[in-house]
């Protein structure tokens, strides 16, 4: 995880500064793939997916055994 934190605060730095020096659309981009890196961005999905999933697994099994 802190190597992903690492890579996303570097990958903000240069989104930002590509903001405003070399055009809005490539540091949006920049910026968008540094969250989606980030804790926040696909861990924190896949682990809200595997949550769901675990859910589901328990409900799936009370149904078939109740």
């Amino acid at each position: 995880m802190t190597f992903l934190e690492i890579v996303s605060g570097i990958g903000a730095l240069i989104g930002v500064i590509m903001l405003f020096t070399v055009g809005k659309f490539d540091g949006s981009v920049i910026l968008a793939l540094s969250f989606l890196i980030s804790p926040l961005g696909i861990p924190a999905i896949a682990e809200w997916l595997i949550d769901r999933l675990n859910g589901l697994n328990y409900s799936l099994r009370d149904f078939i055994t109740g």
